[in-house]
């Protein structure tokens, strides 16, 4: 089986293979032409605190006919055997950043709570692909 990257993000990540802006995804998917599938699962708008409601079916990506994987949830789901060599990037923190008091203060995230919801996302993926999760990359705006 293909590699699978997956692109977990804001809408720097939903817009990232518009061509015309020259998109961070479009690049990375021709970087891996024939060697990867790059899969784009961006949502414009979204925080770290709606993005953490999300990782169960952003992890599901990794599913394939194959051995029964996971110990969350999601346990039972299917993989490939190795999955080693899989990618998801989580690219948050443009919308977090927002103001708490101007214009976007729904969207506003406390640091400390960014680097907590992060985190827990990050433990998320790792539990559900167990025993072969994928790296995860971490990406700040």
């Amino acid at each position: 089986m293909r590699q699978r990257i997956v692109l977990f993000g804001d809408s720097i990540t939903q817009r990232g293979f518009e061509i015309v802006h020259k998109g961070w995804a479009a690049a990375l998917s021709d970087a891996f032409s024939r060697k990867a599938d790059v899969i784009n699962r961006g949502y414009s708008g979204y925080n770290t605190r709606w993005a953490s409601q999300l990782v169960d079916s952003v992890a599901g990506e990794f599913e394939r006919p194959g051995v029964a994987l996971g110990r969350g949830e999601g346990a039972g789901a299917t993989t490939s055997a190795s999955g080693k060599d899989d990618i998801v990037t989580v690219f948050f923190g443009a919308n977090d950043a927002a103001l708490a008091t101007g214009t976007g203060s729904k969207q506003h995230v406390p640091v400390d709570e960014y680097a907590a919801n992060l985190a827990a996302m990050v433990d998320r993926i790792r539990e559900l692909r167990e025993p072969s999760p994928p790296a995860v990359v971490l990406i700040s705006p």
